[in-house]
């Protein structure tokens, strides 16, 4: 499960340490999704210079934490075992998800970097800095 983005998503469930003054809200969203894992899987590159949707919105973190939160599971178990759950977790994700909460703390410099960098740069190697995280259950 991805385990950070910024807390938009708070549900008492998830996880509310964190290393930053985004953390909880970032934990929150990310630990919505699957239950997925990396033991340094090398990077295919998927979700890379995904184009960034003008306006930080629920909707469209929500959609691209799925897709990754699904893409890096079924790749670390080299299955395509995921795939049904990215709907699910699309709608978990936009249920506890606060548009507010997003403009409010994610920066611009993060939120083009969640969609530029691959899935797993951004939430493997944590490489926007906005302490991503991921376990494969």
């Amino acid at each position: 499960m991805i385990q950070s983005v910024a807390g938009a998503c708070d549900r008492e469930a998830y996880p509310s340490e964190t290393r930053s003054r985004r953390g909880p809200w970032l934990v929150t969203v990310l630990v919505v999704l699957v239950a997925c894992g990396s033991d340094s899987h090398p990077d295919s590159g998927y979700g890379a210079n995904t184009p960034v949707p003008p306006m930080r919105t629920c909707d469209a973190l929500c959609e691209r934490l799925a897709d990754c939160a699904v893409q890096l599971c079924n790749e670390d178990t080299d299955s395509n075992d995921y795939d049904p759950l990215r709907t699910e977790l699309v709608l978990s994700c936009t249920s506890t998800c606060s548009d507010a909460t997003v403009e409010s703390r994610v920066t611009a410099e993060e939120w083009t970097c969640i969609f530029t960098d691959s899935c797993r740069e951004f939430a493997d190697y944590d490489a926007c800095m906005v302490d991503a995280t991921y376990t494969c259950d």
